[in-house]
């Protein structure tokens, strides 16, 4: 699920109290390959252990995102030089101090909505402590712990966290990219999630993680058909180009060729479809 909004905000610097609800992730100088493997989830430390489900959540916010992130933002750097990156953030929506800071300073209300479990929202220019650019905020609903324990069970793999992490963040490449090639796009919210998902698919399969797309198709066949996030087909025709793709070329190298190539692939499975 994602939002967008297309006017400039401006953020205010965010105080000791709220920093605790943010995790502010600068781009790091670290060149990770987008087949390295990350760590496993829920299992990551004797910390974690016994650490509550969402305060796990948020650090897998810090393991995931700035090598993603800096991924993008260097492809970026180099496709459009001398524009600012995408800058990601994580937050809680179910903070009240949040709620009003993202309240007074997007003008949404962040309630503790059932669509609002995980989601991503776009501003093409923030200002967020002094640093104006893209903003990509992926907002999860920490009252909602009991989602988190229900995709743990979906996920045997692991790999729950990076999954909603990377649905998440392919939403905003999506309008990132739009907002510099100044190309016009239109709400299908089928064909969002499809690619939302061939994403994640085509980042796991990159990185010899088959159980983890294994799981996601494993939590589409208990989706209610009704749900635009459920195409079983097209994901599984998206799978198996990818994986032919993968046999006979490079592999992407970064995560914008990562979305652009996933967009391509599955472009050739709608054009099919259609035939």
């Amino acid at each position: 699920m994602f939002h967008t909004n297309l006017n400039r905000r401006r953020f205010p610097i965010c105080s000791a109290a709220a920093a605790i609800f943010l995790l502010l992730m600068p781009f790091q100088e670290v060149i990770a390959a987008a087949d390295q493997k990350p760590p496993r989830t829920i299992q990551t430390t004797t910390k974690q252990a016994n650490a509550p489900r969402v305060d796990i959540f948020s650090q897998h916010a810090v393991d995931y995102i700035p090598a993603i992130a800096t991924s993008y933002n260097k492809a970026v750097s180099l496709r459009w030089p001398g524009e600012p990156g995408l800058n990601i953030q994580v937050f809680n929506t179910a903070s009240p101090i949040w709620r009003e800071i993202l309240r007074s300073t997007t003008g949404r209300t962040y309630e503790t909505q059932d669509h609002d479990f995980v989601m991503a929202q776009y501003y093409p220019s923030a200002s967020l402590n002094g640093i104006t650019s893209p903003l990509c905020f992926i907002g999860f609903n920490g009252d909602r712990a009991a989602d988190l324990d229900a995709y743990d069970t979906m996920y045997p793999s692991g790999y729950a966290d990076l999954f909603l992490y990377l649905h998440e963040i392919s939403h905003c490449i999506f309008f990132d990219i739009s907002r510099r090639e100044k190309t016009a796009w239109k709400l299908n919210p089928q064909k969002d999630e499809l690619l939302a998902d061939a994403f994640a698919i085509a980042y796991f399969l990159q990185a010899k993680m088959p159980a983890a797309v294994e799981d996601i198709m494993r939590q589409q066949g208990g989706l209610p058909d009704a749900d635009p996030h459920k195409d079983v087909a097209s994901r599984e025709k998206f799978i198996a180009k990818w994986s032919a793709y993968l046999s006979r070329s490079a592999a992407p190298s970064n995560a914008l060729e990562l979305f652009q190539k996933t967009r391509t692939v599955l472009s050739d499975v709608e054009l099919e479809s259609t035939q």
